[in-house]
């Protein structure tokens, strides 16, 4: 999963993101540097969160329960590849789909379009919606 889910889950109260990752039976992976980014980012999500500070703090916590971090030095070695897997989008969302590669996942969740891309490449691209709809296991990565 990239941050895109992360941060809908802490902005909403009926986030539909906090539902998929707290309710259903998946394996859900990030990679090292995006948890640091919104942990960055954290007095900002609160400021603009329906949640209260508290509540943000609480559903981050429980997140991390639920997700497993891929470290850096996994994704290095799958970075150039993943590069070419999504150069021609954004390449930014590259250490994403490393994550996907080094743990071998099935599918990226997140609500950025540009994940579109590893569609191409034998991988899924889903949203929190499509995890609802579907309710099926597996390893999520992004």
């Amino acid at each position: 999963m990239n941050t895109s889910i992360i941060i809908s889950a802490l902005m909403k109260k009926r986030s539909v993101a906090y539902l998929v990752l707290t309710s259903l039976e998946h394996e859900y992976f990030i990679p090292a540097h995006a948890l640091t980014e919104v942990l960055e980012h954290i007095d900002e999500i609160m400021e603009q969160s329906e949640l209260t500070p508290l509540e943000v703090i609480e559903r981050m916590l429980v997140i991390l329960e639920r997700i497993t971090i891929v470290e850096e030095d996994e994704v290095k070695k799958r970075l150039g590849e993943a590069v070419k897997i999504m150069g021609n989008r954004d390449i930014k969302d590259a250490p994403f789909v490393a994550a996907l590669m080094a743990i071998g996942a099935d599918a990226v969740l997140s609500y950025d379009e540009d994940f579109s891309e590893v569609e191409k490449h034998g991988y899924k691209w889903l949203r929190p919606a499509d995890l609802l709809r579907g309710s099926r296991r597996g390893s999520m990565a992004g």
